[in-house]
């Protein structure tokens, strides 16, 4: 199948996400990461693109009737061939169209190999030799500074809850 030349894409505007200029020539000029988005995409798989926004200015929602309103009603209806915008994923819409992997939620994910076996001492392997005794000389030195400061200096804390009967 041959990729349209052009395409129609809904959209819903949105500060700094996606915003839309009238030219002087009547052409309208995308700005915001979105805007920047579709054009960089336009460009890289060499197409053209009419913008088209929903009448009621929504994401869309299964009405009272049982039809889909906004941009998810216009994908749907075949009014547009694709929706950009910041468009929350739910079931109800996902039975109507595609969704791609969302690109502004994404964190930063490492793909690592599985070990074959895993020791009881991997626990320790996150860290070096130098960053443990960090961990536990700072553990140590919180556990002596709460002594002080509860006990020692005369605090309201019950007897029965005073350190006296911890050992170290």
């Amino acid at each position: 199948m041959k990729f349209p030349s052009t395409i129609d894409v809904a959209v819903l505007t949105s500060e700094h996400m996606f915003e839309m200029c009238e030219q002087n020539n009547s052409d309208v000029k995308l700005s915001g990461v979105e805007g920047r988005f579709l054009d960089i995409i336009a460009s890289a798989l060499k197409f053209k693109y009419q913008v088209k926004t929903p009448v009621h200015r929504d994401w869309g929602h299964l009405d009272a009737d049982g039809h889909w309103t906004g941009l998810v009603g216009m994908v749907h209806r075949k009014e547009a061939d694709i929706a950009l915008s910041t468009l929350t994923m739910s079931d109800d819409r996902m039975t109507v169209v595609d969704f791609t992997t969302p690109y502004t939620i994404q964190d930063v994910t490492f793909l690592l190999e599985k070990p074959e076996t895993l020791f009881s001492n991997d626990i320790f392997q996150p860290f070096d030799f130098n960053s443990w005794m960090c961990i536990l000389l700072l553990s140590e030195a919180v556990k002596r500074g709460s002594y002080k400061c509860l006990v020692e200096k005369g605090s309201t804390m019950p007897k029965s809850l005073s350190m006296d009967n911890v050992s170290t």
